[in-house]
């Protein structure tokens, strides 16, 4: 099966900025990712509580309802699915706990190809990887 046939994994986005968000989703789409957009954390939340479990969860770090940082804790509960992290500032990288936990991407860099990329080569190795 193609990534076009075959059921397609969900991908939660969480990005404030609908630019930024719809790059993601794009880069995603074509790839063969079912990308689910949220501009909150409290949208995010509402997403995990009502539909599919996400294959990843792309996460902004400065959302306007709550840091991503904060937001990954609570995500903790709701979901198993890994986390790669986008964020503008370079320095922006969290405590210990959440470094381990996650990937983090510049917004700067090419960030629907390297998302995309990334993924494939880099999935945690406590979850399998996502066939697409």
């Amino acid at each position: 099966m193609t990534p076009r046939t075959a059921m397609r994994t969900r991908i939660l986005v969480v990005e404030d900025e609908p630019a930024i968000a719809d790059t993601i989703c794009y880069a995603l789409s074509t790839e063969g990712f079912e990308p689910d957009w949220r501009a909150t954390g409290a949208a995010a939340l509402e997403a995990l509580a009502a539909g599919t479990e996400p294959g990843l969860i792309i996460l902004d770090v400065g959302l306007p309802d709550i840091n991503g940082f904060e937001l990954f804790k609570q995500l903790v509960g709701h979901t198993r699915a890994p986390v790669i992290f986008l964020t503008a500032r370079a320095e922006d990288q969290g405590g210990d706990q959440t470094r381990a936990a996650g990937q983090f991407v510049l917004k700067r860099q090419r960030a629907g190809k390297t998302l995309t990329g990334r993924y494939d080569r880099d999935a945690p190795r406590t979850t399998s990887r996502i066939e697409r």
